[in-house]
């Protein structure tokens, strides 16, 4: 695992949702300061020193893609392309890094669990990828219900019968795009899929609202009536001291 082989510094600022930033649809253009090392969590469809189509999908800060200092990411010229990164030069550095580490990764071990799930159940004859079917993280929407809580934690994804599971969030900026990022890997938008697995991945409720499924069918044919499926996202909800 790539995680126990960084500074601690730098693992500690994993765990830390105010370390994180998202890049999407408002062009960007991005190179890592000397003395910076960047982790991303995902990439999806950026340039990276020159060459394109470059992905990052699963969201786990175990295996994140390491951008060292001088490496330029950037949105490619008419094209989306998105970037959840953690910049550990965001956040401080604890006086005792090794102590705060192995306290909240005990942590996780006993905190409660919260779930959330989007079934991508498609009204009569609708085509996949026809609808996006979403939820919030505690079945209201935050604009008139804001989140009892400000930081989470993802701990596992489940996709069964989807396209895929993805975290989605306010709009942009610049464009006003949704923004949106998928959790775990995927076939293609319109075929249907059963993974699942164990992620680690910090997030804020001011930029992720919940999550989105796609609906899909195994023909992988956009054209074609959109199986039942359900996506559901397991978190913790993180104290405000963490």
């Amino acid at each position: 695992m790539i995680f126990h082989h960084i500074p601690i510094e730098h693992r500690l600022a994993l765990l830390d949702p105010d370390a994180y930033e998202f890049y999407y649809s408002d062009p960007w253009n991005l190179t890592v300061p000397a003395g910076e090392t960047w982790y991303a969590l995902n990439i999806w469809w950026a340039t990276v020193n020159d060459v394109p189509w470059v992905f990052h999908r699963k969201l786990d800060v175990f295996d994140p893609y390491i951008l060292s200092a001088g490496t330029n990411i950037r949105q490619p010229s008419g094209n989306p392309a998105f970037l959840y990164v953690c910049r550990p030069a965001k956040v401080a550095v604890s006086a005792d890094p090794e102590a705060v580490l192995t306290r909240r990764l005990a942590a996780l071990v006993t905190m409660p669990i919260s779930l959330v799930s989007a079934g991508a159940n498609m009204p009569a004859g609708a085509v996949s990828g026809a609808v996006i079917d979403g939820a919030f993280w505690e079945g209201v929407h935050p604009a008139t219900h804001p989140p009892s809580f400000q930081k989470g934690m993802l701990r596992h994804a489940s996709t069964h019968d989807t396209a895929w599971t993805a975290l989605v969030g306010g709009s942009m900026p610049v464009t006003g795009a949704m923004a949106c990022m998928n959790t775990l890997d995927e076939i293609s938008d319109w075929h249907s899929n059963r993974i699942t697995g164990n992620i680690l991945c910090p997030f804020t409720t001011a930029m992720w609202t919940g999550i989105w499924a796609r609906g899909a069918n195994y023909a992988g044919d956009p054209t074609k009536v959109a199986a039942a499926g359900r996506s559901v996202i397991t978190f913790n909800k993180l104290p405000s001291d963490w």
